[in-house]
């Protein structure tokens, strides 16, 4: 009978956990990796989506590649046929770790990235920007795989 109960215990608690521990919306449910293990990496656009429809990947999307490197620095790479830009910078997680800001310059241009994390693992990262021009707000969700 105690080990019946003990059993029923740890069943409990092991399925608490596995419930509990999604922090974002599209999972994973449960991680032994911490966030920023499974953030860096090399990540390509794979698909991209405008406010809630599929959009077609441009040439552009395409070409870029965010490498996010241990030591909180991120590295821009485009890449298309005999044209190649490079850019620096950072990348850091909000207090909450439920989005990422990547910081980076281009060509002189610096630019201010916030992606919301809808879903993270070391294979796929999911993150939505919401951009505001005037009273029109557009919402893009980047679903990015490792290179």
């Amino acid at each position: 009978m105690k080990s019946i109960i003990r059993f029923s215990f740890l069943l409990i608690i092991v399925s608490l956990l596995f419930t509990a521990c999604g922090k974002y919306e599209d999972g994973p449910k449960f991680s032994l990796m911490p966030k920023s293990a499974r953030l860096i990496n090399d990540w390509v656009i794979d698909a991209k989506y405008v406010n809630g429809t599929e959009d077609t990947l441009t040439d552009y999307d395409k070409a870029v590649t965010y490498s996010v490197q241990k030591d909180g620095k991120l590295e821009f790479i485009y890449s298309l046929g005999i044209i190649s830009l490079t850019g620096t910078g950072t990348w850091a997680f909000s207090d909450s770790k439920e989005s990422v800001v990547f910081s980076y310059s281009v060509s002189g241009t610096t630019y201010d990235q916030e992606l919301v994390i809808l879903r993270l693992t070391s294979k796929e990262f999911w993150g939505e920007e919401t951009i505001e021009v005037g009273n029109i707000s557009t919402v893009t969700e980047y679903h990015f795989v490792s290179k």
